[in-house]
């Protein structure tokens, strides 16, 4: 789950790591996180992701777990919804938005914000190119 979470932020933050140092960093990560609920750090995580501006360190996503765990806790007390609907994470968007689905590109910029889906439809756009066998 660490890995996976940093992974995301290479991405979003456009720092791409060789795949010894992804493990160096998801090592360190989860040592500093070894005694925390999995949901917390998730939320953590998240919430770096919508509000951070730089890779994040361990003690950036240690700093909001306080309201992570506080914001589990009320959603934990409050009653089940029975709104089922799901929103789709940032590859179901690009994989919309490489279909042509030109809504796809609107939600991903709502979820996301305009400069990290410019920055993923830069990558989709050199993906695409070094895919198409036409050349």
């Amino acid at each position: 789950m660490i890995a996976d979470a940093l992974l995301r932020m290479t991405l979003l933050f456009d720092k791409p790591l060789l795949a010894n140092e992804l493990d160096i960093l998801a090592d360190m990560f989860l040592e500093a996180l070894r005694d925390e609920s999995p949901r917390a750090v998730r939320a953590a995580f998240a919430a770096w992701r919508r509000e951070g501006r730089r890779m994040p360190f361990p003690a950036d996503i240690i700093d909001r777990l306080p309201s992570c765990r506080a914001a589990l806790s009320a959603a934990a007390a409050q009653p089940e919804s029975d709104d089922t609907t799901h929103t789709p994470g940032y590859p179901s968007f690009l994989a919309a938005r490489r279909r042509g689905d030109d809504e796809a590109l609107a939600r991903l910029e709502q979820t996301y914000g305009k400069d990290a889906m410019r920055r993923f439809e830069t990558m989709l756009a050199g993906v695409v190119e070094a895919c198409d066998v036409r050349q």
